[in-house]
């Protein structure tokens, strides 16, 4: 894995404010977690999307995590699944009822699994609901 260089820490809330402001997200709130995505025209050759969360910390600080995603959806059928599990991937989304939850540690491909899922079923004639609850402290409880 590539070495992450460190930041200097009088850079930290000017670096903070910068990402905010490019995920339209209100750089004003720093006690509240914030999800927001960086939207470029294009970047060079690649067709990506960062999405960009903002976390409160100790001390009234605040962290920022950065996923890339690519802009366009991987084709179930590339996403690498074994032919008995591709099957039954396909068979459950090709129901007209039901719910797919999709769980795992970070960096596990739920994203990209999703997003290849939603790519699949995505028809102008199908109503398609999605619900994602990412940061949700004990006090907050399940009613955001």
């Amino acid at each position: 894995m590539p070495e992450v260089p460190d930041v200097p820490y009088h850079y930290r809330k000017a670096l903070v404010s910068r990402l905010k402001i490019m995920a339209d997200l209100d750089i004003s709130e720093r006690r509240k977690p914030q999800d927001g995505k960086i939207r470029f025209k294009k970047f060079g050759p690649l067709d990506i999307e960062p999405s960009v969360a903002s976390i409160p910390t100790v001390g009234g600080e605040e962290d920022v995590v950065m996923r890339i995603l690519k802009r366009r959806a991987i084709l179930l059928a590339n996403m690498g699944l074994n032919e008995r599990d591709y099957n039954l991937l396909l068979n459950i989304i090709s129901k007209p009822y039901g719910i797919v939850l999709c769980v795992g540690p970070t960096g596990s491909g739920k994203t990209t699994t999703l997003h290849s899922v939603l790519a699949h079923i995505n028809k102008p004639e199908t109503k398609i609901w999605t619900a994602e609850d990412r940061w949700r402290s004990p006090r907050e409880g399940f009613g955001r």
